[in-house]
């Protein structure tokens, strides 16, 4: 493995010389040597690394193109796995108060594969992402060098909410009431009202931008009060973004993740949803805490035909590794409410392990064979061993940490539960504005769903993170 230095004492070289590679990685050593003997040079575009859980194909070279403040964080075990490593600086890339990825830059992301194109055949290449506010970058920089893969028309078919409203309904899946708002061509808070109110009767009601993720910009509004205020708070803003209000859907929220394989078939790996039936809105944005339960594919009852169908409408690119989240109606469990797609691997937790260790199955190591390897099939690993497993996560709340108090242990819970505390004592935070605001995180490990049920139950009506709360 060869790591490709392009900051610290080369950056000076790379800027004079006016390429971002260096000229050691230039020549036909460097970079150019992957495309001698190999089929497909992926590259894998991640805030970090990770490593494969078996090997990859022979006939594909690996490179990685992360940030360089993640080299610190860089274990043998994932060095091993690529055979070149990217470091870049990404103090030009842009992320911070936009309420659309598709304003995110990735300025050297351009860069690099500018040069990559004139050192590594264009049919070699293929750009993997996996992260939800890259994957506009990728697909542009795809399509900006006719690169295979997914450009910006198919990523908005799953993750355009406008798009995804109505593809489902002319296909007979079930979805909110949902009106699309362009605030920069309303600007009549009576004409908006108007919209609104003629689609949607009841209360409450969410509203959110149309693209971006993580309950990012999410409001609740619980009645004409709040959506009042909220339209006048736009409109005050300024704010030109597209905005969706959809209504309340009753019911148990859940998530599949589907490694999409070379042969135009599928696999789901694992069913995801929250202790209590909580919604992730409400878990994160109303104090938590989310408990996040994982089951086997198999225990997703009706699972395959909801799955087939959102599958056959919405005619996902091939390979990849993408989800999508879905309620189960109270009323009527036969009945699924399509909420939301995403074209890349779900998140919540970066490791991966709770899918793994629920089915076997490393979601990272599945999406880099699905591009590599045609006869990829995903299968449980020879030396897994299943785990009953749960993430629980306390999000922040505007206060103050007034102690890291003692996690629960064994009695009065039975499982194996460890923890991590986010936040110091005495340190103060706002309220969460996204999935991965937390205070505090704790794993447990049950040996029975009903040992994991019991122990849940009691953590959320007894243990919660020692606070003194704001108003």
């Amino acid at each position: 493995m060869v790591v490709v230095e392009t900051l610290a004492k080369d950056l000076s070289t790379a800027t004079k010389n006016g390429y971002f590679l260096n000229d050691d990685d230039r020549r036909p050593s460097g970079v150019a040597s992957l495309r001698i003997g190999k089929d497909k040079v992926a590259v894998v575009i991640r805030q970090n690394l990770f490593d494969l859980k078996e090997k990859k194909p022979k006939d594909v070279a690996l490179v990685a193109f992360v940030p360089e403040k993640s080299k610190k964080n860089i274990r043998p075990a994932e060095e091993s796995c690529f055979d070149r490593i990217v470091f870049y600086d990404n103090s030009e890339n842009t992320f911070d108060g936009l309420t659309c990825y598709e304003d995110v830059r990735l300025p050297n992301l351009h860069r690099f594969v500018d040069e990559l194109v004139t050192l590594v055949p264009k049919e070699k290449i293929d750009l993997i992402h996996m992260e939800e506010a890259s994957t506009p970058e990728v697909c542009r920089v795809r399509e900006k060098h006719g690169l295979s893969g997914a450009y910006m028309d198919d990523v908005d078919r799953l993750c355009r909410n406008e798009r995804v409203a109505a593809i489902a309904e002319k296909a007979g899946i079930p979805v909110a009431k949902t009106v699309f708002l362009d605030f920069s061509t309303h600007s009549d808070k009576s004409q908006v009202l108007e919209k609104i109110l003629a689609r949607i009767q009841t209360f409450p009601m969410f509203a959110k931008p149309t693209r971006i993720d993580g309950c990012h910009g999410t409001t609740k509004l619980e009645n004409r009060k709040d959506l009042e205020r909220w339209v006048d708070e736009i409109l005050k803003a300024e704010d030109s973004s597209t905005y969706l209000v959809q209504e309340f859907l009753n019911g148990r929220e859940f998530s599949i993740n589907i490694v999409l394989l070379q042969d135009s078939t599928w696999k789901a790996l694992r069913v995801k949803y929250n202790h209590k039936a909580l919604s992730n809105y409400v878990a994160v944005f109303k104090g938590g805490p989310m408990m996040a339960i994982q089951r086997t594919f198999d225990d997703a009852k009706n699972g395959d035909l909801f799955t087939d169908k959102v599958l056959k409408a919405f005619k996902p690119l091939h390979p990849h590794v993408m989800f999508y989240q879905a309620f189960q109606s109270f009323d009527n469990p036969k009945r699924y409410y399509l909420n939301k797609l995403g074209y890349r691997p779900p998140g919540g937790d970066p490791s991966g392990l709770p899918t793994y260790n629920t089915c076997g199955i490393d979601q990272h190591t599945a999406i880099l064979l699905c591009h590599m390897d045609p006869k990829y099939r995903p299968a449980p690993n020879p030396s897994w061993k299943p785990k009953i497993w749960s993430n629980i996560y306390y999000p922040f709340v505007k206060g103050r940490l007034i102690s890291q108090n003692p996690f629960p242990k064994n009695p009065p819970i039975q499982g194996d539960l460890k923890g991590e505390w986010f936040v110091k004592p005495g340190e103060e935070v706002p309220a969460a504005g996204h999935l991965t605001d937390r205070i505090v995180k704790m794993v447990l490990v049950s040996t029975s769903k009903e040992e994991q049920e019991r122990d849940l139950t009691w953590i959320f009506e007894n243990w919660k993170p020692d606070m003194e709360f704001f108003d």
